[in-house]
C-alpha cells in the first residue's frame, strides 16, 4: 500500500512530460479548482477511522501553493498545522467522503457566489460553497451550505458558459443517479467578475518566491529577505527556495541569523536539509533562542525544529539530551495544550526524570471536548455512516489523555511503581471512551507497547488493574459535592465561602475556567496557616513545576494538580473532623495573596 505522505498534486506539460510536484501531505483529494485570483484549492478526505483521537483530521479545504505538505501522514503520525513544516487548512469543514469540487466563475450567480469554491461530499449530501477572504499572501474561507439533503449523494459539480447554472450529479453504492440544475433568481448583478481579490502585492510576492522553487543564483539572497515576514506562506514560500539550494551555501548564515523569526525559519531549513556532521552547531544555534520570550507560534516551532533536528540528523549525546531536557523542564506544563502536547513528545525523546509525575497530573484531568462534536442535523443525514461519530459524541474521550498516553508508552526510565500503577489505571478508565473503528485499536497498541518496559515484579499488579471495573467512581460514598471556578481575569476564586460538616466525604470540582492563559491549583490548609504554605510553595523554586507548587507541608490537608485552563479536576477529602475556618489557596507564585477562600467546617 502507498505510505503516507500519498496524497500529492503534480503539474506537467501539454505532452504528459516533464511532471513536477506542486504539493503534498493529502489523504484523498478528488479534486481542485482554480479562484479569480488563479489560485488552486482542493478538498480533502478525514480518516473517519480516527473519530475521537487527538489526531483525527477533519475533511479540508486547502489552498494549494507550491511546495506546500499538509501533513496528513498514516496512523497516529498526522502533523498538526502548528508545525512550521506544515501548512493549515483555509476551512476545516467537518466529517464526509469529499468528492468534486469547482469554482463559481462563468455562473449566471451574483459575485459573491462567482467567486466561491463549492466542495461536495457525498456522505451526507452536501455542498458547501467556501467564500474567500483574502488574509496576505492566502486567504482564510467561511463556509456556507449552498445545497444539502440526506437524499442527495452528491458525487460532481459543474458550471455550464452556455446558460451560467450549475449542475451536479448524485449516485453510487446502489442509489439512483440523478442531474441537478442550480440557477439563480433574484436582482442582483450577475455580471461577469472581473476583478481579483485584495492583497495582490503579497500573492505576487509569494509567487516571485515561488519561482525560485529550483536551484539558482541569487536565490539564498532574495530568500533570506522574507525568512522572517510576517505573512506564514510567504515565510514558508522563502524557505522552500532556499531548500532547494545546496546546504553548503547557506547554512553559517542560518547558524549566525540573529532574529529569532528568520532564525526559526532558517534553523528549520536545516535541520531538514542538513547533515549529521552539523547537529551540535544546529543544537548550539536553537539553543540561543530563548523559549520564554518567543511568542506561543514561535514556541511551537522551536520545539519542532528541536524534534526534527533529531529525527533526520540522529540521537544527541546523553550529555546534551539531559541539558536540554533540564533547560525545557520549567516549562512543562504549559497553560497551552498544543504546547504541552510538543514539549512531552521531547521531553519523553530525552529522558527526562520529571515528565512522567507531570504527565500523570495531567492526565489526571478533565476538559469540555463538546468542541469536537459535530451537528446532529449533519450527523442525522447517513447515521450509518455517523455512527462513529456520535458514539465519540457520547462518550468524550478526553484527546489531550489520550495523547499524553501515547507519548508515555516510550519512556522506559525514571519510573516509579505508583506512577506505573496509574497509567495503567488511566487505560482502564479509557476503555469507556468510544470511537472510530481504529479508536480501541490505537489504545490497546499503546498499552501493549507500554507493558513491554514494565518490570516483571508489577504486571500481577497490572493484571490485577485490568480485571476491575471499567467504572472507577468516588473512593466513598460522597455526602458532599463543592465546586469552585475561577473569575476570569481577576486573579479571584468565583466561591470564597464554602461550607461542610465535620469529617464528611467531601466531592470538589475545581475548574479552571480562567479566560488567561493560567494555571491554578487548589489546597485545603489549616486554619491561619494559608500564607506559611504559601511562602513554602514559592520557595519551591524550579522543583515547583514538579511538584504541582505544593509543599512537603503537614499544614496542608489536600491538593489538586496544576489544572489547565479549560481543565477539571476532581479533588475527594474527608473533612477535618475539628470545627473551624479552613481556607484554600493557589499556591501557584504570585496567585496566593488574591486567590483564596474560606471552607467553614461545622
Amino acid at each position: 500500500s502507498i505510505r503516507a505522505p500519498g496524497g500529492w498534486i503534480a503539474r506537467f506539460d501539454e505532452n504528459g512530460k516533464n511532471w513536477e510536484t506542486v504539493a503534498m501531505g493529502f489523504r484523498n483529494t478528488y479534486d481542485m479548482a482554480f479562484n479569480v485570483d488563479g489560485e488552486l484549492f482542493a478538498y480533502d478526505s478525514d480518516m473517519e477511522w480516527d473519530a475521537g483521537t487527538p489526531w483525527y483530521r477533519p475533511t479540508r479545504f486547502y489552498h494549494v501553493t507550491s511546495g506546500a505538505d499538509f501533513g496528513w501522514r498514516t496512523g497516529t503520525g498526522k502533523w498538526p498545522q502548528w508545525y512550521p513544516d506544515c501548512l493549515p487548512p483555509a476551512y476545516g469543514i467537518g466529517p464526509g467522503s469529499p468528492v468534486g469540487v469547482t469554482s463559481g466563475l462563468g455562473s449566471s450567480f451574483p459575485a459573491k457566489y462567482q467567486k466561491a469554491i463549492y466542495c461536495l461530499d457525498w456522505t451526507y449530501g452536501t455542498m458547501s460553497a467556501m467564500h474567500l477572504k483574502p488574509k496576505g499572501s492566502s486567504y482564510l474561507a467561511e463556509r456556507e451550505e449552498f445545497v444539502a439533503s440526506a437524499k442527495l449523494r452528491m458525487t460532481d459539480a459543474v458550471i455550464n458558459p452556455m446558460d451560467g447554472a450549475m449542475y451536479f450529479t448524485v449516485g453510487g453504492r446502489g442509489g439512483q443517479s440523478a442531474l441537478y440544475r442550480v440557477t439563480y433568481e433574484g436582482k442582483e448583478d450577475t455580471s461577469p467578475v472581473k476583478d481579483g481579490s485584495a492583497y495582490q502585492k503579497d500573492r505576487k510576492l509569494r509567487a516571485a518566491l515561488e519561482a525560485r522553487h529550483s536551484p539558482g543564483k541569487g536565490t539564498v539572497d532574495e530568500a533570506w529577505k522574507h525568512l522572517g515576514h510576517d505573512d506564514r506562506h510567504i515565510r514558508w514560500a522563502a524557505r522552500i527556495a532556499l531548500e532547494h539550494q545546496p546546504s553548503e551555501q547557506w547554512a553559517e548564515r542560518a547558524l549566525k541569523e540573529k532574529s529569532p523569526q528568520s532564525a526559526l525559519t532558517a534553523l528549520c531549513a536545516l535541520a531538514r536539509h542538513g547533515s549529521s556532521p552539523i547537529q551540535g552547531k544546529l543544537l548550539e544555534a536553537l539553543g540561543k533562542l530563548d523559549l520564554g520570550s518567543l511568542t506561543k507560534s514561535q514556541q511551537l516551532e522551536l520545539l519542532r525544529i528541536y524534534q526534527l533536528t533529531f529525527i533526520r540528523l540522529g540521537e544527541p549525546e546523553e550529555k546534551v539530551a539531559i541539558a536540554l531536557a533540564k533547560k525545557l523542564d520549567p516549562f512543562y506544563p504549559s497553560p497551552h495544550s498544543e504546547l504541552n502536547r510538543e514539549l512531552v513528545t521531547l521531553l519523553v525523546y530525552l529522558k527526562s526524570p520529571n515528565v512522567i509525575g507531570k504527565t500523570l497530573a495531567l492526565m489526571s484531568q478533565s476538559s469540555d471536548q463538546s468542541k469536537y462534536n459535530w451537528s446532529e442535523e449533519l450527523l442525522s443525514r447517513n447515521s450509518g455512516y455517523a455512527r462513529a461519530f456520535a458514539a465519540t459524541a457520547s462518550s468524550s474521550p478526553q484527546r489531550d489523555q489520550i495523547h499524553f498516553a501515547k507519548e508515555l508508552r516510550n519512556m522506559k526510565v525514571h519510573w516509579k511503581k505508583n506512577q506505573w500503577l496509574e497509567y495503567f489505571r488511566w487505560y482502564k478508565k479509557a476503555e469507556a471512551f468510544k470511537g472510530g473503528n481504529s479508536f480501541s485499536g490505537f489504545l490497546k497498541n499503546f498499552r501493549n507497547e507500554a507493558l513491554a518496559n514494565l518490570p516483571a515484579e508489577l504486571k500481577a499488579e497490572v493484571d490485577k488493574i485490568q480485571r476491575e471495573s471499567i467504572a472507577q467512581g468516588p473512593p466513598f460514598e460522597v455526602e458532599a459535592s463543592l465546586k469552585v471556578g475561577i473569575l476570569g481575569e481577576q486573579m479571584r476564586f468565583d466561591t470564597e465561602a464554602l461550607k461542610v460538616k465535620a469529617g464528611a466525604n467531601v466531592e470538589l470540582i475545581f475548574n479552571n475556567n480562567d479566560k488567561l492563559p493560567l494555571m491554578h491549583n487548589l489546597l485545603l490548609v489549616k486554619p491561619g496557616k494559608r500564607m506559611e504554605v504559601v511562602n513554602e510553595a514559592i520557595a519551591l523554586g524550579a522543583d515547583g513545576m514538579v511538584k504541582n507548587y505544593v509543599p512537603n507541608n503537614a499544614n496542608v490537608l489536600a491538593s489538586t494538580p496544576l489544572v489547565q485552563i479549560g481543565s477539571s479536576y476532581t479533588l475527594y477529602f474527608q473533612a477535618p473532623e475539628k470545627p473551624g475556618k479552613y481556607e484554600y489557596v493557589c499556591t501557584y507564585p504570585g496567585h496566593g495573596l488574591t486567590m483564596w477562600g474560606t471552607l467553614t467546617v461545622e
